[in-house]
């Protein structure tokens, strides 16, 4: 944060077509961004390191190597402070949502599209009444993904795949029938009885003149095990260059202490959180 400088993952940079070493400033990602998220996206940046809200996310277009647009979801946090609070470094997991941008775009312009588009694609996708929660259709993906035939699924209601309460249920359909789109984060369960962790961006279509819910799910299990992996990942490092007694520091390129340990904290005469965000070259 201090200086702006970024590692930027070589698989996102492999998806717009660039190499990675082509970000190396936060600005050559920024100028990139599509001038109508740009605004957006910042200002939820800056409510995050505000303290405002305990993490960003945002759903972006980037300019991609072929010279057109791509759709990304980002969510991050802070995950190091200086001594006094400040933010030393926010990570951030990307996720490309072209695919479910077109779909959700598709099935919006045209009811006339919607049996096409329902049935090839390869997203996972769920037709729900918002009213009584039965789920009245699901495309070849969705069985496939949940492990029941076409005629089971279609004999559900969402209760039955969604352990949360009922109540709760209710309401956030209600809630999604009256908003354009809603981005859920919720648990679902499969016919082998596993439970997957799904996001969700629903939204209201018009079927045969009444008001339905599109759900377009997306499994997550695999990356919020990825995240909790990189946090355990960060409390190993952390007991690791503790546990020795040699003097250890790792600096950002303009000399910043971003991580210390107690030995090289010892030998400043400071604690960690006292040496942490100090400039090693003043």
């Amino acid at each position: 944060v201090p200086t702006d400088n970024v590692l930027f993952g070589n698989k996102k940079a492999e998806i717009l077509g660039y190499q990675s070493d082509k970000f190396i400033h936060y600005t050559d990602f920024t100028k990139l961004v599509h001038p109508d998220d740009l605004d957006r996206i910042m200002e939820t940046l800056q409510r995050h390191l505000d303290g405002i809200i305990d993490k960003f996310e945002a759903e972006f277009r980037i300019l991609n190597q072929s010279g057109e647009y791509s759709w990304f979801y980002i969510v991050g946090s802070i995950t190091k402070r200086d001594a006094k609070g400040m933010p030393l470094i926010v990570t951030g997991i990307d996720i490309d949502i072209s695919d479910r941008k077109q779909a959700e775009q598709l099935l919006r312009q045209s009811e006339k599209r919607y049996k096409s588009l329902f049935q090839d694609n390869q997203l996972v996708i769920i037709l729900i009444n918002p009213d009584t929660g039965e789920i009245i259709d699901a495309n070849p993906a969705a069985c496939n993904y949940y492990g029941w035939s076409h005629s089971e699924l279609c004999h559900k209601i969402i209760s039955d795949i969604n352990p949360q309460p009922k109540d709760e249920i209710a309401i956030k359909l209600l809630d999604s029938k009256e908003h354009i789109s809603n981005h859920l984060f919720v648990k679902h369960q499969l016919a082998n009885g596993e439970i997957r962790d799904v996001e969700i961006y629903s939204g209201s279509i018009m079927v045969n003149e009444s008001t339905m819910l599109y759900a377009i799910v997306n499994d997550i299990t695999e990356t919020k095990r990825s995240e909790e992996a990189l946090r355990l990942s960060e409390r190993r490092l952390d007991a690791l260059i503790n546990s020795v007694n040699e003097k250890i520091m790792m600096l950002d390129t303009d000399g910043l202490i971003l991580i210390a340990n107690s030995a090289a904290a010892k030998r400043f005469g400071m604690t960690i959180n006292e040496l942490v965000g100090k400039n090693i070259f003043k």
